[in-house]
């Protein structure tokens, strides 16, 4: 074959035919669709030449590769600079590993539009805040003391004094009841309205949830939800709101009440998780025995002639949970065993995949504000996109 400085995928295939004749032949497939296949005898080797040819021209036929960029600015930038109609954006979800988000900018399109090939993507995986990863990966197994004490010297900082619950957001207080399973029935709600509202009302009929609901499943200061309580912070939303509905009334009702839940569990000071883990690495040599305390319901710890009462069990870190989040509060609990005068201490976290899952969602609508300038909105769905990262 001659060499030719600009050949076009015809000239390529007419120049192979006069080498070796093999003629093509049309096919129709089972919607009757024609098909031209080209047989290749045994002693033939398929060639792909798409390589070769787009070296002969200044541009690829079309353009592919993936990118993998560290940041949504690059993320934003990237995909502004390569939207089309064909783009498409992926979140992939994975709790406790790497969530991805992949743009694929030729992607399939819609009902009446054309396939796409699906091989000139971006993907940006989410990284964890390092004080957040810092702290869950301590919730993987028991610490010994010192490795307590070490984790309270590398990433104390988080640690945050007990808020005025009165001026948390909201939307904290969704995310911190959902992590510690705080639950109010409607019911419950509804009644105290309606007493507050008409003392005519009938009695609380206690339901399973009414006069059983705890501040958590295992832990903290498990407590009922008292109806007096139900009926004091009614009382105060119908005064304060006299002009809303019922049922913003009873909206308000239950965040008065999830914040009363929040000031009853024993959530600890910064100072009290420094003064333990200072007084378990000092006498740790002592031999350390752990004890339950009937009176206040709590731990105690016993090393030599020093005795630590009211062990810290609930503590707040302040922390985002993927970088580029904002910062949230989150709730972590101790328990602490010892063993032949050795102690160890257990980290928990309430409902981490549910917690990332919607911190994910946070990020992707704060990607969809950056994106949404740019004419249309881009297709986000959630779920795998089965190009690889």
């Amino acid at each position: 074959m001659t060499h030719t400085p600009d050949p076009d995928l015809a000239t390529l295939f007419d120049r192979a035919r006069e080498l070796q004749p093999i003629e093509p032949v049309t096919v129709k497939d089972s919607t009757g669709n024609a098909i031209v296949v080209l047989p290749v005898p045994k002693s033939h080797v398929i060639a792909d030449l798409t390589a070769q040819f787009e070296q002969q021209r200044d541009f690829p036929l079309r353009k592919r590769g993936r990118l993998i960029v560290e940041t949504m600015d690059s993320f934003v930038v990237h995909t502004q600079r390569h939207r089309n109609d064909a783009t498409t954006i992926y979140v992939t979800p994975s709790p406790g590993r790497l969530s991805v988000i992949t743009a694929i900018y030729n992607d399939n399109q819609g009902t009446h539009g054309p396939a796409g090939h699906r091989d000139f993507s971006a993907a940006w995986p989410i990284q964890h805040h390092e004080t957040y990863a810092g702290w869950v990966k301590a919730c993987s197994g028991r610490l010994k003391h010192e490795e307590f004490a070490q984790l309270i010297h590398q990433f104390g900082f988080g640690l945050v004094p007990v808020p005025d619950w009165n001026f948390v957001p909201d939307a904290e207080i969704e995310q911190l009841a959902n992590q510690l399973g705080l639950t109010i029935t409607p019911f419950d709600l509804a009644w105290a309205i309606q007493t507050a509202t008409s003392p005519m009302a009938p009695p609380l009929n206690p339901s399973a949830d009414s006069e059983t609901t705890t501040l958590s499943d295992d832990g903290g200061a498990d407590k009922p939800l008292m109806t007096t309580f139900l009926l004091a912070d009614a009382n105060v939303v119908i005064n304060t709101h006299p002009n809303l509905s019922r049922e913003q009334q009873a909206d308000h009702l239950r965040m008065a009440m999830l914040r009363r839940m929040l000031a009853g569990i024993k959530f600890s000071s910064p100072h009290r998780i420094h003064e333990i883990s200072r007084h378990i690495a000092i006498n740790a040599d002592k031999g350390i025995e752990s004890q339950y305390n009937p009176k206040t319901g709590s731990q105690r710890l016993t090393c030599g002639d020093i005795v630590k009462d009211n062990l810290p069990e609930w503590f707040l870190v302040y922390s985002p949970i993927f970088k580029g989040t904002p910062a949230i509060l989150l709730p972590f609990q101790l328990n602490y065993h010892t063993q032949n005068k050795s102690l160890t201490i257990g980290i928990r976290f309430p409902n981490q995949d549910q917690l990332e899952h919607g911190q994910l969602e946070t990020l992707t609508g704060l990607l969809a504000e950056r994106l949404s300038g740019d004419g249309d909105d881009i297709p986000m769905i959630f779920g795998r996109s089965d190009v690889s990262v």
